[in-house]
């Protein structure tokens, strides 16, 4: 018999007195509003340059736990102290966001800022839906709905351009494991409309699939739209295992609003495929991006680890535990949770160490940056919690 309550208790203490108190005591712009991005180890702002999609993390994630059995008047407050301040950025002409402002809101990167000024749409309409479940108030529905739409408008759009012949127009599986996640976090917060979110939803298990490579025995992250694969050119051999698991419980937690048991019955030997392949047998840990056919990584990606695929990957194994009940998924939960906790969490301040050398150890140790935010360890701490809750009953 498994001790799920020594995971809940452990999980609990580290989300509710060390990570969210970092966030929120540490991180708050109180002058100019909005979170600060760059944080070192010690919870220092070292670049006052804020990511508008951490921005919207940061909302998402503070009004998801207002909404949670965590709740507290402070969460909601911040939240709706991070939407203030996007909103400020918003363009009216095309309900879009800049990439990148200054501390007082100024874009730095104007215009839709390419595949993440699109993305910014996904993580604001998981916070407009997480805002409207928390307060009610149609306005943040209502920009909920926006973003969808001009989610699937931009996902249109990038699947039909094409640089050259060398380039076909691709899909991008980040696109659509995000929409899965969009559909399901607005259905679950009163967003749907026209039925148009639960269509958007079964697409997903229509297409993410796809994306599975046979010859390599891998999850590709793109793929021409017209079909196949180009494992010819190391651009389209691109493995990144955070994105694949995180892809693996987004589609359960699709997959069980939907009640789709086909994409339910295939995700847990999915999930542990993914750890035969992206587990480093020397060093322990996941590694962080791969070539499809084990080429080499030109830009050094390969040399680090990062905090986040190890957040899905606990993630991916809890929730594949869940519904199968097969031990071996249980067992890289435990293997990834210790690798974390040994070399991730940091034992001196709060928060995780965002990227560590490929044999663990630290060489950088910053806390936040325009990629890591008050978002993936804290939704990955909450949601392994409900999974053991769940399994504890």
């Amino acid at each position: 018999m498994h001790d799920y309550n020594e995971i809940i208790g452990r999980y609990e203490d580290e989300l509710l007195n060390r990570v969210t108190p970092f966030w929120a005591e540490r991180a708050v712009d109180r002058e100019n509003g909005g979170f600060f991005n760059s944080l070192d180890r010690e919870g220092n702002c070292f670049d006052t340059a804020k990511s508008i999609a951490m921005q919207w993390r940061n909302v998402y994630m503070f009004a998801a736990l207002y909404n949670s059995e965590y709740s507290k008047d402070e969460y909601l407050e911040l939240a709706r102290f991070g939407f203030d301040f996007c909103w400020r950025t918003r363009r009216p002409d095309d309900g879009g966001y800049p990439a990148m402002t200054n501390a007082a809101g100024t874009p730095l990167m104007p215009g839709r800022g390419g595949f993440m000024g699109t993305m910014i749409f996904v993580y604001a309409g998981c916070a407009c839906a997480e805002l409207f479940r928390a307060t009610g108030e149609e306005r943040f529905r209502e920009e909920a709905r926006s973003c969808f739409t001009n989610y699937l408008a931009g996902l249109k759009e990038s699947e039909h351009f094409s640089r050259s012949e060398l380039f076909p127009p691709m899909r991008r599986r980040g696109c659509y494991m995000h929409l899965c996640h969009l559909c399901r976090t607005m259905l679950v917060c009163g967003c749907e409309f026209d039925d148009k979110v639960r269509t958007a939803l079964e697409m997903t298990f229509e297409i993410i699939p796809r994306f599975y490579c046979p010859e390599a025995g891998r999850w590709l992250e793109s793929v021409p739209t017209d079909g196949g694969f180009r494992l010819e050119s190391s651009l389209f051999r691109t493995v990144i295992p955070g994105h694949d698991f995180e892809t693996m419980w987004f589609l359960i937690q699709g997959a069980e609003l939907a009640e789709n048991r086909e994409i339910l019955g295939r995700v847990p030997e999915w999930t542990l495929r993914i750890f035969d392949y992206t587990t480093d047998r020397k060093n322990g840990g996941l590694f962080y991006y791969m070539d499809a056919l084990d080429k080499p990584v030109w830009d050094g990606r390969d040399m680090v680890k990062g905090w986040w695929t190890h957040n899905e990957a606990l993630l991916a194994a809890a929730f594949s535990y869940r519904i199968s009940g097969d031990e071996r998924l249980f067992e890289r939960f435990r293997e990834v949770d210790e690798w974390s906790w040994r070399h991730f969490r940091d034992p001196d301040y709060p928060e995780w160490f965002g990227l560590v050398n490929y044999d663990g150890t630290v060489s950088n140790g910053f806390k936040g940056s325009p990629s890591k935010t008050f978002f993936h360890l804290p939704r990955a701490l909450y949601n392994c919690i409900q999974v053991f809750k769940a399994l504890a009953k």
